[in-house]
């Protein structure tokens, strides 16, 4: 019941983004963010650049932040630690 107690932002890697750390999408980030700004409970989706979050973070102030495990390890390791210095979120 997210849509209930907040807003729902998607931030959502653009292809050129993607290709740094896997391959090139095999859905094109036009469609892609069709695809989730057809969800439900989606309030809104907002291009994500770079593999660093930290400009949308500081421009949103999450309460929550939402992020597969790839993280943890590798290119994208630097998103937790920035989550967290950014904004008291919680990552998830």
């Amino acid at each position: 019941m997210l849509a209930l107690t907040g807003k729902v932002v998607v931030g959502l890697l653009v292809d050129e983004a993607v290709q740094k750390i896997k391959h090139k999408p095999v859905v094109a980030f036009e469609h892609r963010m069709i695809l989730f700004q057809n969800i439900k409970y989606v309030s809104w989706v907002i291009p994500q650049f770079t593999l660093d979050y930290t400009p949308n973070l500081r421009a949103l102030k999450p309460n929550f932040v939402v992020h597969g495990d790839d993280w943890k390890a590798g290119p994208q390791q630097v998103s937790g630690p920035a989550v967290q210095c950014v904004h008291d979120a919680i990552l998830v």
